[in-house]
């Protein structure tokens, strides 16, 4: 519901409270990969339809795979580059799913010039 509080018509605060469904993020694996890694997110409370679920890995879309109620299969971007990035994911109608996760990219030097 909404509560207000007001001192004077100057200083009115109010609060908003939902409640309702939500998912809920358990677990992602693997926990840290490179580019084009496909992440497992598991929980409760995603669309079994695939096109009502969306993974981010921080701003970045990860591409779906696979869908279930309680599992998500996605493949990484590939242009993030290294460090830590929060996993969220939106589901229709119910909004972001509740509890944090991380996803770690890592990088890689495949030379090094001159030698």
């Amino acid at each position: 519901g909404l509560r207000s509080k007001c001192q004077n018509f100057d200083a009115c605060q109010f609060a908003y409270f939902v409640s309702g469904p939500q998912a809920n993020l358990t677990d992602v694996t693997p926990s840290s990969g490179n580019k084009g890694t496909v992440l497992t997110v598991t929980g409760e409370g995603f669309s079994q339809d695939q096109s009502q679920n969306f993974v981010f890995v921080g701003s970045h879309v990860c591409s779906l795979l696979t869908s279930s109620t309680t599992q998500l299969t996605c493949q990484i971007n590939d242009d993030l580059s290294g460090g830590v990035y929060p996993i969220q994911v939106s589901v229709l109608g119910l909004g972001y799913a509740a509890g944090q996760l991380q996803f770690t990219v890592q990088v890689s030097i495949s030379a090094i010039k001159p030698v």
